[in-house]
């Protein structure tokens, strides 16, 4: 018997039994694919800093694992883990949000070794700020969201007891919010959208990365043991505290960290060029924060 490959699933059988009698026929194999899943969301994980890719726990009964691939160029998709099919999400360990966007793919893998289709990429939010001390605002802006539809887009401020609160909200063609007078309680921001149902939860918020606030103050019942001076200022600037231990950290108005330093209370700003910054100091339970101008 001889078995001749013809094209992709299509085979041509030749057959000569003992007495020389021959025959042929054509026959068309087809192997059975695994059901594709798309992806329910992937935000970014408020534990790990890292990006959660989740999909739905009702895989196909022959489903024996699930592949995470992740976008490395246009169009260039790599493995990145391979779960089991108890599973449904997946921690890309490798990522880092608060850098830039990530787009993903899965694919079901049936207990056979078949490979579905991958599914349609999903793309995370990267949120940036900045701030205008002349006007006293906040500007956020960030990437869209990709796989699913987003109806609107929220703005939440974090408090350093992880209480969020919804500051502002724009339709999901927008990308950009302006907070006028921010509130000095809040630590951190992150922009979220609801998602559809997924494995039986509902209104799911789905969370960008989170962005540290320059302009953070303390709460109103912690006394203050700390007083920066002078203000304005030129070559260094004085930490006036009783505390023995504490952090001191200088800032620009896009919250980049210049000066850092531990205990002491004469910080040298002299090699600062002429603006405005913040100053933090901070015991590791609570913080001040100060605006203060080299001239």
């Amino acid at each position: 018997m001889s078995l001749i490959h013809l094209s992709y699933n299509r085979y041509w059988v030749y057959l000569i039994d003992n007495n020389g009698c021959s025959g042929r026929d054509t026959v068309d194999i087809t192997a059975l694919v695994p059901t594709s899943e798309e992806v329910c969301y992937v935000e970014f994980d408020t534990l790990t800093w890292k990006n959660n890719v989740n999909w739905t726990i009702n895989l196909p009964s022959n489903a024996d694992s699930v592949r995470i691939y992740k976008e490395v160029s246009l169009n260039v998709w790599n493995l990145i883990g391979t779960v089991s099919q108890t599973d449904s999400n997946f921690i890309d360990v490798a990522s880092n949000p608060q850098a830039q966007s990530y787009s993903y793919k899965i694919a079901v893998v049936d207990t056979c070794g078949n490979e579905s289709v991958k599914s349609s990429p999903y793309t995370t939010i990267t949120l940036l700020s900045t701030y205008d001390i002349g006007t006293d605002t906040y500007g956020f802006t960030w990437s869209a969201y990709g796989g699913l539809t987003v109806s609107d887009y929220y703005l939440y401020g974090l408090t350093s007891g992880g209480t969020a609160t919804l500051i502002g909200t724009v339709p999901g063609n927008l990308y950009m919010y302006n907070y006028v007078n921010p509130l000095p309680v809040y630590v951190k921001y992150y922009v979220a959208f609801e998602t559809p149902d997924c494995n039986a939860k509902t209104n799911i918020l789905v969370k960008s990365n989170w962005v540290q606030s320059v302009v953070t103050g303390i709460d109103n019942n912690v006394i203050v043991d700390f007083n920066i001076f002078p203000n304005p200022a030129n070559d260094k600037i004085e930490i006036s505290t009783k505390k023995s231990e504490f952090e001191i950290q200088i800032l620009n108005l896009i919250g980049q960290v210049l000066i850092k330093e531990k205990n002491k209370k004469t910080i040298d700003i002299h090699a600062l060029p002429a603006g405005s910054y913040f100053v933090k100091v901070g015991t590791g339970v609570t913080e001040y924060q100060q605006k203060i101008i080299i001239y």
